[in-house]
Protein backbone atom coordinates (compact mmCIF):
# COMPACT_ATOMS: atom_id res chain seq x y z
CA UNK A 1 0.00 0.00 0.00
CA UNK A 2 1.70 3.45 -1.05
CA UNK A 3 -0.47 6.48 1.02
CA UNK A 4 0.52 9.95 -0.36
CA UNK A 5 -0.91 13.41 0.62
CA UNK A 6 -1.06 16.84 -1.16
CA UNK A 7 -2.52 20.48 -1.19
CA UNK A 8 -5.32 20.61 -3.86
CA UNK A 9 -4.50 24.16 -4.24
CA UNK A 10 -1.29 26.50 -4.09
CA UNK A 11 0.52 25.90 -5.94
CA UNK A 12 -1.64 24.06 -9.18
CA UNK A 13 -0.05 21.16 -10.16
CA UNK A 14 2.50 21.23 -12.83
CA UNK A 15 4.77 18.73 -14.72
CA UNK A 16 5.92 15.67 -12.88
CA UNK A 17 3.35 16.52 -9.90
CA UNK A 18 0.69 15.93 -12.87
CA UNK A 19 2.07 13.12 -14.43
CA UNK A 20 2.47 11.28 -11.38
CA UNK A 21 -1.20 12.18 -10.06
CA UNK A 22 -2.87 10.71 -13.45
CA UNK A 23 -0.53 8.20 -13.34
CA UNK A 24 -1.97 7.28 -9.80
CA UNK A 25 -5.77 7.39 -11.03
CA UNK A 26 -5.13 4.87 -13.35
CA UNK A 27 -3.93 2.44 -10.87
CA UNK A 28 -6.90 -0.16 -9.80
CA UNK A 29 -7.93 0.02 -6.15
CA UNK A 30 -7.00 3.81 -6.12
CA UNK A 31 -8.84 6.34 -4.29
CA UNK A 32 -8.44 10.07 -3.37
CA UNK A 33 -9.79 11.15 -0.11
CA UNK A 34 -10.25 14.90 0.74
CA UNK A 35 -9.78 16.08 3.99
CA UNK A 36 -12.05 18.77 5.32
CA UNK A 37 -11.27 21.26 8.31
CA UNK A 38 -12.19 20.13 11.40
CA UNK A 39 -15.23 21.16 13.00
CA UNK A 40 -16.01 23.07 16.10
CA UNK A 41 -15.93 19.99 18.15
CA UNK A 42 -12.28 18.77 16.55
CA UNK A 43 -11.01 22.54 16.99
CA UNK A 44 -12.05 22.67 20.85
CA UNK A 45 -10.61 18.89 21.29
CA UNK A 46 -7.61 19.80 19.61
CA UNK A 47 -6.87 22.78 22.12
CA UNK A 48 -7.63 20.56 25.11
CA UNK A 49 -5.06 18.48 24.22
CA UNK A 50 -2.56 21.32 23.15
CA UNK A 51 -2.79 23.05 26.08
CA UNK A 52 -4.59 21.12 28.74
CA UNK A 53 -7.73 23.22 28.89
CA UNK A 54 -11.21 22.88 26.88
CA UNK A 55 -12.25 26.54 25.46
CA UNK A 56 -15.55 27.70 25.99
CA UNK A 57 -17.89 27.68 23.35
CA UNK A 58 -17.42 31.07 22.30
CA UNK A 59 -13.99 30.56 22.23
CA UNK A 60 -13.96 27.45 20.12
CA UNK A 61 -16.23 29.39 17.60
CA UNK A 62 -13.82 31.94 17.23
CA UNK A 63 -10.83 29.88 17.28
CA UNK A 64 -12.42 27.76 14.56
CA UNK A 65 -13.67 30.89 12.41
CA UNK A 66 -9.90 32.32 12.56
CA UNK A 67 -8.19 29.31 11.72
CA UNK A 68 -10.74 27.69 9.17
CA UNK A 69 -10.83 24.40 10.52
CA UNK A 70 -7.36 23.98 9.70
CA UNK A 71 -4.75 21.83 12.39
CA UNK A 72 -1.71 23.03 11.93
CA UNK A 73 -3.22 26.95 12.66
CA UNK A 74 -5.50 25.42 15.91
CA UNK A 75 -2.90 23.76 17.17
CA UNK A 76 -0.18 26.47 16.57
CA UNK A 77 -2.76 29.54 17.76
CA UNK A 78 -3.62 27.40 20.70
CA UNK A 79 0.03 27.17 22.06
CA UNK A 80 0.14 31.25 21.53
CA UNK A 81 -3.00 31.83 23.48
CA UNK A 82 -1.93 29.74 26.45
CA UNK A 83 1.27 31.69 26.39
CA UNK A 84 -0.12 35.29 25.93
CA UNK A 85 1.36 36.48 22.62
CA UNK A 86 -0.51 36.74 19.60
CA UNK A 87 -0.31 35.17 15.83
CA UNK A 88 2.38 32.52 16.15
CA UNK A 89 5.83 33.04 14.18
CA UNK A 90 4.86 29.78 12.29
CA UNK A 91 2.04 31.18 11.02
CA UNK A 92 4.21 34.36 10.47
CA UNK A 93 6.70 32.24 8.06
CA UNK A 94 4.25 30.52 6.23
CA UNK A 95 2.25 33.39 5.53
CA UNK A 96 5.39 35.34 4.50
CA UNK A 97 6.48 32.10 2.16
CA UNK A 98 3.24 32.07 0.38
CA UNK A 99 4.01 36.05 -0.36
CA UNK A 100 7.14 35.30 -2.02
CA UNK A 101 5.32 34.06 -4.80
CA UNK A 102 3.47 36.91 -5.99
CA UNK A 103 4.83 40.22 -7.00
CA UNK A 104 4.65 43.69 -5.08
CA UNK A 105 1.33 45.10 -6.88
CA UNK A 106 0.00 41.46 -5.24
CA UNK A 107 1.38 42.16 -2.07
CA UNK A 108 0.27 45.83 -2.21
CA UNK A 109 -3.41 44.58 -3.10
CA UNK A 110 -3.36 41.48 -0.49
CA UNK A 111 -2.17 44.03 2.53
CA UNK A 112 -5.21 46.77 1.54
CA UNK A 113 -6.90 43.30 1.35
CA UNK A 114 -6.29 42.63 4.86
CA UNK A 115 -6.63 46.13 6.62
CA UNK A 116 -10.04 46.35 4.90
CA UNK A 117 -10.99 43.72 7.09
CA UNK A 118 -12.02 39.81 6.95
CA UNK A 119 -14.80 40.33 4.15
CA UNK A 120 -13.64 41.92 1.57
CA UNK A 121 -16.27 43.61 -1.13
CA UNK A 122 -15.00 43.87 -4.52
CA UNK A 123 -16.24 47.75 -5.37
CA UNK A 124 -14.53 48.66 -1.83
CA UNK A 125 -11.56 46.94 -2.30
CA UNK A 126 -11.41 48.41 -6.10
CA UNK A 127 -12.44 52.20 -4.59
CA UNK A 128 -9.33 51.42 -2.40
CA UNK A 129 -6.37 50.02 -5.80
CA UNK A 130 -7.84 52.78 -7.72
CA UNK A 131 -9.00 49.88 -10.05
CA UNK A 132 -12.27 48.73 -11.77
CA UNK A 133 -13.76 45.67 -10.96
CA UNK A 134 -12.23 43.63 -14.08
CA UNK A 135 -8.87 44.84 -13.46
CA UNK A 136 -9.36 43.91 -9.60
CA UNK A 137 -10.66 40.25 -10.71
CA UNK A 138 -7.31 39.81 -12.69
CA UNK A 139 -5.14 41.33 -10.01
CA UNK A 140 -6.77 39.13 -7.35
CA UNK A 141 -6.21 35.29 -9.24
CA UNK A 142 -2.80 35.14 -8.58
CA UNK A 143 -3.61 35.69 -4.84
CA UNK A 144 -6.51 32.72 -5.12
CA UNK A 145 -3.73 30.65 -6.80
CA UNK A 146 -1.87 30.43 -3.62
CA UNK A 147 -4.22 30.24 -1.31
CA UNK A 148 -4.51 33.25 0.74
CA UNK A 149 -7.70 34.74 -0.41
CA UNK A 150 -11.02 33.29 -2.01
CA UNK A 151 -14.45 34.36 -3.21
CA UNK A 152 -17.00 34.27 -0.50
CA UNK A 153 -19.37 31.34 -0.35
CA UNK A 154 -21.93 33.02 0.58
CA UNK A 155 -21.61 36.66 -1.60
CA UNK A 156 -19.79 36.22 -5.17
CA UNK A 157 -19.29 39.60 -5.04
CA UNK A 158 -16.90 39.53 -2.06
CA UNK A 159 -13.57 37.80 -0.64
CA UNK A 160 -12.10 36.63 2.65
CA UNK A 161 -8.78 35.60 3.61
CA UNK A 162 -8.37 31.70 3.97
CA UNK A 163 -8.35 31.53 6.37
CA UNK A 164 -9.04 34.61 8.53
CA UNK A 165 -5.79 34.03 10.63
CA UNK A 166 -3.81 34.84 7.31
CA UNK A 167 -5.04 38.27 7.35
CA UNK A 168 -4.09 38.92 10.90
CA UNK A 169 -0.54 37.73 10.44
CA UNK A 170 -0.34 40.20 7.09
CA UNK A 171 -1.69 42.99 9.65
CA UNK A 172 0.57 42.48 12.42
CA UNK A 173 3.29 42.27 10.10
CA UNK A 174 2.88 45.50 7.69
CA UNK A 175 5.38 48.16 8.67
CA UNK A 176 4.03 51.49 10.26
CA UNK A 177 4.66 53.55 7.29
CA UNK A 178 3.11 50.95 5.02
CA UNK A 179 0.05 51.15 7.99
CA UNK A 180 0.12 54.52 7.21
CA UNK A 181 -0.38 54.66 3.46
CA UNK A 182 -2.85 51.29 3.38
CA UNK A 183 -5.04 53.62 6.02
CA UNK A 184 -5.28 56.39 3.81
CA UNK A 185 -5.69 54.57 0.57
CA UNK A 186 -8.64 52.82 2.21
CA UNK A 187 -9.98 55.84 4.03
CA UNK A 188 -10.05 58.12 0.83
CA UNK A 189 -11.83 54.86 -1.09
CA UNK A 190 -14.72 54.59 1.57
CA UNK A 191 -15.40 58.17 1.49
CA UNK A 192 -15.31 59.11 -2.51
CA UNK A 193 -18.35 60.43 -3.51
CA UNK A 194 -20.11 59.76 -0.35
CA UNK A 195 -22.15 62.05 2.28
CA UNK A 196 -21.58 62.54 5.73
CA UNK A 197 -18.55 62.82 7.78
CA UNK A 198 -14.52 63.01 6.19
CA UNK A 199 -13.67 60.34 5.10
CA UNK A 200 -10.60 59.81 6.68
CA UNK A 201 -12.61 60.11 9.83
CA UNK A 202 -15.41 57.52 8.62
CA UNK A 203 -12.62 54.91 8.30
CA UNK A 204 -11.18 55.16 11.71
CA UNK A 205 -14.22 55.07 13.56
CA UNK A 206 -16.21 52.53 11.33
CA UNK A 207 -13.71 49.91 9.42
CA UNK A 208 -10.37 50.14 11.31
CA UNK A 209 -11.74 48.62 14.53
CA UNK A 210 -13.20 45.92 12.49
CA UNK A 211 -10.41 45.36 10.41
CA UNK A 212 -7.68 44.80 13.61
CA UNK A 213 -9.54 43.83 17.16
CA UNK A 214 -7.67 40.73 18.65
CA UNK A 215 -10.87 37.78 20.11
CA UNK A 216 -9.87 35.79 21.91
CA UNK A 217 -7.14 35.84 24.57
CA UNK A 218 -5.26 33.77 26.87
CA UNK A 219 -8.45 33.99 29.52
CA UNK A 220 -10.49 32.34 26.93
CA UNK A 221 -8.52 29.15 26.74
Amino acid sequence: MVIGALRDHAPRHHGELARLLAAASRVPGHRRIRLGPLGEGEVAELVRRETGKAPGPAAARDLHARTGGNPFYVRELSRSLAEGTGVPPTVHDIVRDSMTALDEDSRDLLRLAAFIGPEVGLDRLAEAAGLDVTTLLDRLEPLGTVGLLAPAPDDPFSFRFTPDLVRESIVETTTPAQRNRLHRRIGAGEGRDAPGPPRTARYEDQILPAATSARVTRRDL
